[in-house]
């Protein structure tokens, strides 16, 4: 793992000897890769990679340690020699060319993970809203941009029934308007079904 204090790279068996002394002193506390903001489980979340981040130098969330340790796992036979080493941050794993900004995950039943956020990269107004899919190797296997001409962007995604996406967020109908609520559902290769986009729709005045 990368890091800016402490050493470069954590070997997965040290990661993994840490999350058991955590599991093992706070068996009520188990971490989760994801978690909604203002729940039980994200206070677990922050509890477990400080723990982490404490004895490491780095500084990263618990859902980076437990991908981390998912790709240990893939890789079972090697671990003892072997360091693996993850940027910081997840838009140096995916670079799109523009400025990228992620601001939620969600893990699929692939064993994969879905990423909703924004880009510049597409050069189709400012920023645009934008879903990563990618598998369990850290394979990207689509990445795709919606919203309008102007600035759009995902705050939230969930993965739906049909093994599709739904993408919450806000987008600007121009540059002199406040944001509208954006709602997009996708099938599972990220292909729109449809999309609304109303302030009075969801019953606000913008966000």
């Amino acid at each position: 793992m990368q890091c800016y204090a402490g050493p470069a790279c954590a070997p997965c068996r040290t990661v993994d000897s840490l999350y058991t002394l955590f599991r093992t002193t706070y068996p009520s506390d188990t971490p989760s890769i994801s978690s909604d903001v203002d729940t039980a489980q994200a206070q677990k979340n922050t509890f477990f990679q400080n723990f982490m981040n404490n004895r490491l130098g780095f500084n990263l969330q618990t859902w980076q340690y437990m991908q981390f340790r998912d790709s240990c796992a893939a890789h079972a036979a090697d671990t003892a020699i072997t360091s693996s080493c993850l940027p910081t941050t997840i838009a140096h794993l995916f670079k799109t060319g523009g400025t990228d900004a992620m601001a939620d995950i969600r893990r699929t039943a692939d064993g994969g993970y879905i990423m909703a956020g924004q880009t510049t990269a597409s050069g189709v107004g400012g920023q645009d809203a934008y879903l990563i899919r990618y598998d369990s190797a850290g394979t990207v296997q689509w990445a795709k941009t919606y919203g309008s001409a102007n600035d759009d962007f995902f705050s939230k995604v969930r993965v739906t029934s049909d093994n599709g996406y739904v993408a919450v967020g806000t987008t600007y109908q121009s540059s002199t308007t406040k944001g509208s609520v954006l709602v997009v559902k996708t099938d599972a290769i990220g292909t729109t079904l449809w999309q609304k986009r109303s302030h009075s729709m969801y019953g606000g005045k913008g966000i």
